[in-house]
């Protein structure tokens, strides 16, 4: 038996991230979203529990998200950061477009 401990569903998904963190700012191709956070590929290793601010587009999307995070995370180029959905400005409404791409087939 396996048991999925996501309680979001994800969407593989092409972007650009923006992260702002104590030690700088950078940049990184975002994978993946879910209502709960965002996985990212990075040249910069950020340590996990480091907050930070971020915002991001998504190929498509007419709209930008915004928000504040926590890195829970890092494994050779890849940066998985959490988010409550409340913290991420827009987000409801970019994955209620996703969900919508995902059924007719746009991605």
């Amino acid at each position: 038996m396996v048991i999925d401990r996501r309680k979001h569903k994800r969407f593989l998904v092409k972007g650009a991230v923006e992260m702002k963190t104590p030690a700088g700012n950078f940049r990184g191709e975002l994978v993946s979203i879910s209502g709960g956070g965002f996985l990212i590929f990075a040249d910069m290793a950020v340590p996990v529990g480091t907050e930070i601010g971020f915002s991001y587009d998504i190929e498509g999307y007419p709209g930008k998200i915004e928000g504040k995070g926590m890195v829970v995370r890092t494994d050779k180029g890849v940066v998985a950061v959490t988010h409550p959905e409340e913290q991420a400005e827009g987000i409801t409404e970019l994955l209620s477009w996703l969900e919508m791409a995902f059924v007719f087939g746009a991605f």
